[in-house]
């Protein structure tokens, strides 16, 4: 039985039939749970009920999900449609797709016909859904539910994987964890959505760019109608997200609908539009409307209007991107700014490193943050937040993965670089901890404090294995053999130390020749105490004579 999913109904959870087809679903119970000789072979792009309750790994009932093809098999299948190009481009194209054959077939026809064949130049247009494609996935994501679009337009926006934590938070609205992994569910049975095996949830590529272009075509025609639908439900950018996700939600979301408008209504227009929806927010319960004032905000921005003026009063304004923008005789008086971002002060910075490939700077700050740029453009990456007071030292692992900083709060924290959270927080210093270093290896990690001791962590399992003590004054700087087995630290109290990791022994003291080093000044007279003590603290010595 081929294409099962015509007898399925849309606009509900997946799995359930349509009116008159209920007794196909009796029919697979029974061959689900009779003993009988036959073997009927379903396929369909929604899994139906029975199969979901019925299937298991070693039960007379399994189910297999079809994955893409790869390279290689994509090839084959497209052997015959006259398309060239490099390994490179091949791999592209068909991870674009996910590996889906039917849109593969269906996309060699453009690329043979409009392009020539030519699969680079197809990829650089840059455009991945459109023909019959569009319409397989149109008819698709029309015959979800509401809770399962409104899913598909939040992964959209955030363009990246998330989890179950960050989707309620996105949903806001009253709905059960129950509820949510239904809807989770049943997309997933649709090969709407994909899962990690950690539990976060994306949109493949050629689906991303189809939700993507379907919510600012939806944002554009609300504006034009003054109609607020998504336009008050849902961001077009989210202030607080990483900066590489919000630049890529301006990019892909928030540009897209301002040229759209202004192809379609020209600046005049749209300005009186949008003036005409902040009106109506004001007689609007606000519970419908929470982002579309500071969606108003930010197209006002993006479109580079004159904000002088404007009165935002008594309004939401949730995820208004407002870094280094000039706000003149702006009215927010009684505004909710809940998300909203303003520019900040930068402030000082005690430490910097660069990732082993070069490619990311750090900075800690003395207001407890990360800052975090690409090196090639200058452009920030994202701000890692969590000490709460100086960042006195900051580290790249040595596979540029993991950033570790030491900070006046006394702890140090573990970051995830591609993620920005944190890891582990590790804590046993009682003072700032001054210098972080990690070993060679990447699993040993070094901390230099205040307290005048060096800690010795496991960085896998976040916990110190060793304590060397041995300085008098403040460890400013810890440092690695190149072979991982000793560890270098100095100190204000003017040493610098060898110390053997695995038994925290110190092999050897290094100080420098000071220029009074071991001038004895026992007995002398003419000086102050505060005179003798700067001689001490230069080499000299006060020994009694031997007799």
């Amino acid at each position: 039985m081929d294409n099962v999913e015509s007898i399925l109904q849309g606009g509900q959870s997946a799995g359930q039939y349509r009116e008159g087809y209920a007794e196909y679903g009796r029919l697979l119970q029974l061959l689900g749970e009779v003993n009988h000789q036959s073997c009927l072979l379903l396929t369909s792009r929604e899994k139906p009920r029975e199969v979901a309750r019925l299937e298991g790994s070693t039960l007379p009932v399994r189910s297999l999900q079809l994955l893409g093809i790869g390279e290689l098999e994509g090839r084959l299948i497209l052997k015959d449609k006259g398309l060239f190009g490099s390994d490179e481009s091949w791999n592209d194209l068909i991870q674009s797709y996910s590996g889906n054959p039917l849109a593969l077939q269906l996309v060699s026809e453009s690329i043979r016909e409009v392009f020539g064949g030519d699969v680079t130049s197809f990829l650089k247009k840059g455009e991945l859904v459109f023909g019959d494609i569009y319409d397989l996935i149109n008819e698709q994501f029309h015959r979800l539910s509401e809770l399962e679009q409104e899913i598909m337009y939040w992964l959209a926006i955030e363009r990246e994987p998330v989890s179950l934590e960050d989707l309620e938070e996105d949903l806001e609205h009253p709905i059960s964890r129950g509820d949510l992994l239904v809807a989770l569910g049943s997309l997933r049975r649709r090969s709407m959505i994909e899962a990690s095996s950690t539990a976060r949830f994306t949109l493949q590529p050629v689906i991303m760019e189809y939700m993507t272009d379907e919510f600012a075509e939806q944002i554009h025609q609300e504006i034009a109608t003054e109609a607020i639908g998504l336009f008050g439900s849902h961001p077009l950018i989210k202030a607080q997200a990483k900066d590489y996700v919000r630049n890529s939600q301006v990019r892909l979301i928030l540009k897209p609908v301002a040229e759209r408008l202004l192809t379609n209504l020209g600046k005049a227009s749209i300005e009186k539009k949008l003036k005409s929806i902040l009106s109506i927010l004001r007689d609007k319960p606000p519970q419908a409307i929470d982002y579309a004032a500071g969606n108003v905000l930010n197209l006002l921005i993006q479109l580079k209007f004159d904000l002088r003026g404007y009165d935002f009063s008594h309004l939401i304004v949730r995820q208004a991107y407002l870094q280094g923008v000039a706000l003149p005789d702006v009215n927010f008086a009684h505004a909710d700014l809940a998300g909203t971002v303003f520019t900040d002060t930068f402030g000082s910075i005690f430490s910097v490193a660069l990732d082993p490939n070069g490619e990311l700077l750090a900075a800690g700050t003395n207001n407890g943050y990360i800052r975090v740029w690409q090196e090639s453009s200058g452009k920030p990456f994202f701000n890692l937040q969590g000490h709460s007071n100086w960042v006195c030292s900051i580290a790249f692992s040595p596979d540029g993965k993991t950033l570790a900083s030491g900070s006046a709060d006394q702890t140090i924290r573990l970051w995830d670089v591609s993620r920005g959270e944190c890891l582990k927080t590790l804590q046993g210093h009682s003072g700032w901890v001054l210098s972080v270093a990690f070993s060679p290896d990447g699993k040993t990690l070094a901390s230099g404090s205040a307290d005048q001791t060096i800690r010795l962590w496991d960085v896998s399992r976040g916990e110190c294995f060793n304590v060397l003590q041995g300085h008098s004054s403040w460890v400013y700087s810890v440092a690695f053999s190149p072979d991982g087995l000793t560890v270098a630290s100095s100190s204000f109290d003017g040493t610098n130390k060898l110390w053997d990791v695995q038994t925290g022994v110190c092999l050897k003291t290094l100080r420098s020749e000071r220029p009074y080093e071991r001038m004895n000044i026992n007995g002398v007279t003419g000086l102050t105490e505060s005179q003798k003590g700067i001689l001490i603290a230069l080499g000299a010595i006060e020994e009694q004579e031997k007799g």
